[in-house]
């Protein structure tokens, strides 16, 4: 399996000390490295991939990757929110947000790997 985007190769933001945060040009360099595609083709496949799956989702359709996951619109009901400087409430309207469903075989892959990874830097540390 790769060890994926180096530290050093991805953005700098750390949601949470455990990793970083990748963006499109992360993945779209890791991927021309990978395949040995030219990263503007990728780019060029990355986004007409998205714009498909956006397409699909706009037309009340999922879009099912085998073995990756399903993407699909999810509803959010209203709710009250509230302005954290304010404090003043407001009603946020229901409306439908794109999610995505990992599918059990990559959720056990992520697992496991995610395993691996601690083992070693816990392995590393010592």
């Amino acid at each position: 399996m790769s060890e994926g985007i180096s530290q050093e190769q991805g953005s700098q933001n750390a949601p949470d000390g455990n990793g970083r945060v990748r963006n499109q040009n992360d993945i779209e360099t890791r991927a021309s490295e990978l395949t040995g595609v030219h990263k503007d083709t990728v780019k060029t496949v990355f986004n007409a991939v998205w714009d498909a799956i956006c397409e699909e989702l706009e037309n009340g359709n999922e879009v099912k990757l085998h073995g990756k996951g399903t993407f699909y619109l999810s509803r959010r009901s209203s709710r009250v929110g509230r302005n954290p400087l304010t404090g003043e409430e407001f009603d946020v309207p229901e409306r439908e947000a794109m999610a995505f469903r990992t599918s059990p075989a990559y959720a056990r892959r992520l697992r496991e790997r995610r395993k691996e990874l601690a083992k070693k830097n816990r392995d590393n540390k010592e």
